[in-house]
């Protein structure tokens, strides 16, 4: 009951607003119902490798460049709307964002029937050190975090580190983002190498957007052992 009355007190010196259009919200929620409703979910045909759309079979960019990685799920399209919400996550503290974006890749899980319990353990992707200091934490490992309580998967933060800081993707064509990432990941070299063998391990991060940084943290898993990498993120682009 006091918890309650001071939530009360809370909410009527700070009233609760919508992160987006800053209309009065449900004080659990970081958005109001109009806005949790423009983020775009991501419907099939799926590309069986990568999940953005495809007729059949294979989509034009995993035709073009076949990533390392056994297949990828991607929760959501990353349109405008969604862009705002990731980038206020990633670069201005927003980390509550991460309930709506995590309860977002549960439900994609759950309404595809995906067989994420075949996994021994979930990877955020890593940032580079001092990246890492600037910002505070890691949105990957938040995320990864939240679908690991879920599912009662370990999450191991202690596997792979970044080699090299890289530039931003955003910027970057198409081809330079592959070239960015190259050889960007290692395995810690405190992590028992026989620890991988044969594991499944699923790669957490925001967002896919050509696969390459994705396709390079499996291919570093893979070449020390993993069995198979899956990736799941937040949003695709398409």
């Amino acid at each position: 009951m006091i918890r309650t009355f001071s939530e009360g007190i809370l909410n009527l010196i700070f009233p609760p607003n919508c992160l987006v259009c800053r209309r009065l919200r449900n004080p659990r929620e970081i958005l109001c119902p109009s806005c949790r409703d423009k983020i775009l979910l991501n419907h099939p045909p799926f590309c069986r490798k990568c999940s953005r759309f495809a007729e059949s079979g294979l989509c034009s960019v995993c035709r073009d460049r076949t990533p390392e990685f056994d297949f990828a799920w991607s929760a959501c399209i990353y349109d405008d709307f969604l862009k705002h919400l990731l980038l206020q996550f990633k670069y201005h503290h927003k980390t509550v964002c991460r309930h709506v974006f995590a309860r977002l890749m549960i439900r994609f899980i759950e309404d595809h029937r995906l067989d994420i319990r075949q996994f021994d353990s979930l990877v955020p992707v890593p940032l580079f050190a001092s990246r890492w200091r600037q910002r505070g934490y890691n949105q990957s490992l938040l995320l990864a975090q939240a679908i690991g309580r879920a599912y009662h998967i370990p999450v191991d933060k202690n596997i792979l580190r970044r080699a090299r800081p890289t530039p931003s993707q955003t910027r970057l064509s198409s081809k330079d983002r592959w070239t960015n990432v190259s050889g960007a990941f290692r395995i810690k070299p405190n992590f028992e190498a026989q620890s991988l063998k044969n594991k499944k391990i699923l790669v957490i991060d925001d967002l896919l957007t050509t696969g390459a940084t994705a396709s390079e943290a499996a291919r570093t898993l893979k070449s020390s052992g993993a069995k198979l990498v899956g990736v799941l993120t937040l949003a695709t682009a398409i």
